[in-house]
């Protein structure tokens, strides 16, 4: 999915943090934890998260390579 993105332009920020999202009445940048700031026109916000399977596993359940 990260590929698709940057292949159309669009820029994509892991591993950090918003911190303020300003504009007046759209969006115009995104300040960063790191207190810088990107020109934006839009935000798109995803966040993952890993499964803790180890009680699953603990209990003898199979579980796939990602845990889940």
């Amino acid at each position: 999915m990260e590929d698709d993105l940057r292949s159309n332009g669009i820029a994509v920020m892991t591993g950090t943090k918003a911190s303020e999202i300003t504009g007046r009445g759209k969006v115009e940048a995104v300040k960063l934890d790191n207190r810088a700031t990107v020109r934006a026109e839009a935000v798109i916000l995803a966040t993952g998260i890993t499964p803790n399977s180890i009680v699953a596993q603990e209990a003898g359940l199979s579980v796939n390579f990602d845990g889940s």
